[in-house]
């Protein structure tokens, strides 16, 4: 199948930390928490997550090392964060089903460092939330 939906991580780490944390507590220091919750909302759908660092993959056919596919049946390019143990039968996503990304992020950013964060971009074959 094909993506019927895409979105973009929106609200860069350093803009959150610059003009709301530092805002509110001058003494803030980094490394911020990114968190970023996907819910799913049909049976057997299907996400793509693409990370930035590494540029976008120019379809979901081609994909760098970085990209997990997450409900697609094969394990070999990932499962859903949270799903154990990561095998095919269990490589499927159900409606309802939550899927939370969540890990430090360094500021300055660097790019070499690959992270769930700002700038990704998520497709999905079916609607997602």
């Amino acid at each position: 199948p094909k993506p019927m939906q895409t979105y973009f991580v929106p609200l860069p780490e350093a803009d959150i930390f610059s003009s709301t944390f530092k805002v509110i507590n001058t003494g803030a220091r980094a490394p911020i928490m990114s968190i970023t919750a996907i819910a799913i909302s049909i049976d057997d759908s299907i996400v793509w997550y693409d990370h930035w660092e590494d540029g976008y993959d120019a379809d979901t056919v081609t994909r760098q090392a970085s990209t997990r596919v997450w409900g697609d049946g094969n394990a070999s390019n990932g499962c859903a964060p949270g799903v154990s143990p990561c095998n095919n039968s269990n490589d499927r996503l159900e409606a309802g089903q939550s899927i939370i990304l969540e890990n430090w992020v360094d500021l300055p950013r660097n790019k070499n460092v690959i992270r769930f964060d700002a700038g990704d971009r998520i497709q999905s074959s079916y609607p997602i939330a």
